[in-house]
């Protein structure tokens, strides 16, 4: 365990200098100073709620922490606590990971009942990602654990979007917010991390990630992944300026033979759309109409994601958005 007695001094300059904890997370140092500030304080919240967008690192920090508050060696990762914490097997700390599908009143009454049960941990700890997918029963029973918290259990919950989470737990949590980093911020840290890798390569993750350290950290580590995102880069840079509206079918052709690449696709529009976007709204030349057009583009490819969530027709929904460029 930590040793919550260290003194103020050494509190003092850490909290302008470095993380004593093991926590390996790109940036976010503000906010995981204050995670560390409640563990050596003694003053850690029953409850906390990060929110963030997809992708900016959200569920690897609550895993961190987990790792961090069950671990007699600062989250070593190689203890006994630290290998069930990664294999997701503690019988202390309990995960509800992102299957896409809502969390229902079952699955929290499962979990609530856990928590009655003797600990072998100094504490009891719920990891729950993207809690907008409660259902409201579901919603309200996790409200009423949060209401009447048993003697150390922390609740380490995640959202993507908090406009869809009850105000009510939001209260009940202490909220930590993340922000996603600007390209050359990111660019930056991974230039820091990774000295040897292409220059090349690394700018084009910086731009592809969208300042999302965890997509940058995937793209950086699985080839076919960034071969996939170059491609489709190249393809859409292409295809955006040929008026020849069967070419841009031809492309949805192409990503319906593979939907894990549809995914990919909406990513890489949204970049070359907001890229443009800040290039035209700085310009000294710059163009309203154009402008205009280019945030009812990037409208249109949340409206798309979101709808593509739903049981819809795939192919006409991306043709749909196809047509307005």
């Amino acid at each position: 365990m930590p040793n919550r007695g260290i003194t103020s001094k050494i509190n003092f300059a850490f909290s302008f200098i470095y993380m004593l904890f093991n926590w390996n997370i790109i940036g976010h140092q503000k906010q995981l100073r204050g995670l560390e500030k409640d563990i050596l304080n003694n003053n850690i919240a029953h409850a906390y709620l990060f929110n963030g967008p997809e992708g900016i690192g959200k569920a690897s920090i609550t895993h961190k922490m987990a790792g961090i508050l069950q671990c007699e060696n600062n989250y070593c990762k190689n203890c006994p606590a630290c290998v069930q914490i990664r294999k997701k097997s503690h019988l202390d700390t309990l995960f509800i990971a992102d299957d896409e599908d809502s969390i229902k009143i079952e699955t929290i009454r499962d979990l609530i009942k856990n928590l009655s049960l003797s600990k072998q941990s100094k504490y009891k700890i719920i990891l729950i990602k993207n809690i907008e997918r409660l259902t409201l029963d579901a919603a309200n029973c996790l409200l009423k654990a949060l209401e009447e918290p048993n003697a150390n259990t922390i609740f380490l919950l995640t959202t993507s979007n908090i406009q869809n989470v009850l105000n009510t737990i939001i209260s009940r949590c202490r909220l930590v917010k993340f922000n996603a980093f600007s390209e050359q911020q990111l660019k930056s840290e991974l230039e820091n991390r990774h000295e040897n890798l292409d220059k090349n390569r690394i700018q084009l993750v910086s731009s592809f990630s969208m300042g999302l350290p965890a997509r940058a950290i995937s793209l950086l580590e699985d080839d076919a992944l960034f071969s996939n995102y170059h491609e489709i880069y190249q393809n859409l840079q292409r295809i955006l300026n040929d008026d020849f509206l069967y070419l841009k079918f031809a492309f949805i052709d192409k990503l319906l033979k593979d939907p894990s690449l549809i995914k990919i696709f909406l990513n890489i529009l949204l970049h070359l759309l907001r890229k443009d976007l800040i290039d035209n709204f700085y310009a000294s030349n710059s163009n309203y109409e154009k402008v205009s057009h280019l945030i009812e583009g990037i409208k249109m490819v949340e409206k798309t994601k979101h709808l593509l969530k739903s049981n819809v027709n795939v192919r006409l929904t991306l043709e749909n958005l196809m047509l307005i460029f």
